[in-house]
């Protein structure tokens, strides 16, 4: 359904990044989105998402139906500069590709006269990349002046020999109706950087979960009372000041190590490529205690074959600790290993130190491979109410399970709209100086439904 001609409707609909999903691989769930979108939206939305879907089913090779949605949804009143320009070159594209001439023509014209206009420069090089054009240094040279073909080229330089031709104007845009702000600590929040799907994926969760009046973009755009999100270093850069949100390793380890001079047997210190420099911090405290420790990244060589090289130098009735430190996302990816690396696994201690660790590994897939293994990490989602009901709303929307990432998404979403740290999904003690301050927890998987905390 178009929103040409149709009236503005009221029913609620989920917010959307147009940025977002303009760079996406579409899939099921999201042209289901857009569809709605497209139906139910207020006019900027609904148009900004037939848009979209008119680009999807173009680049698929679809092109009545995609240029039925480009053609009745190119509405330039109701856009946003970002739409306006995308839809001018996703139509330029359209009509190259269906053989109309004149039309792209048309549509040339009008990015020739805009190109240099903000934020078109960038809206052609993501065309440049989506259509698999390697630039050579100007993006419109390469990717619009060298899709034409010669006739229509021809017929563009001769207009240009001998006529003016007016410039073409776009109307401005429909005042946007000002909308008044309680507790929000921006208006706008970009994401910035390069792209990260999962982190992108789950903020757009969050907004229409908790309702946030805020609006949510990719790119490093700016404007007054806008926050800018970087979902590697996990930071927002809101009103001058850089809050962090980002998990300290440090603790961890220490927490883990602790529990592992306890134990006083041979250690073997597996760890992730994340956590390689902390490994020799851990070993020396453990050596500094009299304890046989190994080091290996079980990312770089054979668990099971290290294992191996390591328990021939022992006896039979050697006891071990095997001390993990990984994100949780690579967890699975070596505690399966252990148990069956050595000739007595009832007399190995499985230590595991990570950034979070919640319900996918408490499942009967998993739950065999963690049961009686300590887990030290300050975020400890499956026993968070909060966490639960997010990974509810994300897995509901794009089935499957949120990583750590996602949860982040989230507290900052809940953050930047002025939610107290109480309902935060990553365990948040409090912000101090700008920094989330989490406490290391400790607990025992006896079952999925047994859970031991340890150290109270």
């Amino acid at each position: 359904m178009s929103c040409a001609g149709r009236p503005q409707v009221t029913a609620p609909v989920e917010p959307f990044s147009e940025t977002f999903y303009a760079t996406k691989d579409l899939n099921f769930r999201d042209l289901e989105k857009l569809q709605t979108i497209n139906s139910n939206a207020s006019l900027e939305q609904s148009a900004a998402a037939g848009l979209i879907m008119g680009r999807h089913y173009v680049r698929k090779g679809q092109y009545d139906k995609g240029m039925k949605f480009l053609e009745r949804n190119y509405r330039e009143t109701y856009l946003s500069r970002y739409m306006r320009f995308s839809g001018m070159l996703w139509l330029f594209d359209g009509y190259i590709k269906t053989g109309k001439e004149d039309k792209a023509l048309e549509y040339y014209t009008m990015i020739s006269n805009r190109k240099d206009e903000e934020p078109f420069p960038s809206v052609i090089k993501t065309y440049c990349s989506s259509e698999g054009i390697r630039s050579t240094g100007d993006p419109f040279a390469d990717c619009v002046d060298s899709r034409l073909k010669p006739s229509a080229s021809d017929k563009k330089i001769k207009d240009a020999e001998h006529s003016i031709t007016p410039e073409i104007t776009e109307p401005e845009p429909a005042p946007q109706v000002e909308i008044i702000k309680e507790k929000s600590m921006a208006d706008k929040v970009f994401i910035t950087g390069s792209s990260h799907m999962e982190f992108m994926q789950a903020a757009i969760a969050a907004v229409a979960y908790k309702r946030a009046s805020f609006k949510l973009e990719m790119g490093d755009g700016f404007g007054f009372n806008a926050a800018k999100i970087d979902p590697f270093r996990r930071t927002v850069d809101v009103g001058g000041t850089t809050y962090r949100f980002d998990i300290t390793k440090d603790d961890i380890v220490a927490e883990a190590t602790g529990y592992a001079v306890l134990e006083k047997a041979v250690t073997v210190i597996a760890v992730s490529n994340e956590y390689t420099n902390h490994a020799e911090t851990a070993a020396a405290e453990l050596k500094a205690q009299n304890i046989q420790v190994h080091i290996m990244n079980f990312e770089k060589g054979s668990f099971q074959n290290e294992m191996k090289a390591i328990t021939s130098k022992y006896d039979k009735d050697t006891r071990y600790t095997v001390m993990i430190l990984s994100p949780e996302i690579k967890l699975i990816k070596v505690v399966p290993l252990v148990r069956y690396s050595v000739k007595n696994p009832e007399k190995v201690k499985l230590i595991i130190g990570t950034d979070s660790f919640g319900k996918r590994y408490l499942t009967d897939d998993y739950l065999g491979y963690f049961r009686r293994a300590m887990i030290f990490t300050p975020v400890y989602l499956a026993g968070n109410v909060n966490a639960s009901e997010f990974r509810r709303v994300y897995m509901e929307q794009y089935g499957e399970e949120p990583t750590l990432a996602g949860y982040m998404a989230n507290d900052i979403v809940g953050f930047l709209k002025g939610e107290p740290v109480s309902l935060f999904a990553t365990d948040i003690n409090y912000i101090d100086n700008g920094k989330a301050v989490r406490t290391v927890k400790s607990f025992r998987i006896i079952s999925a439904d047994k859970i031991e905390l340890l150290g109270r």
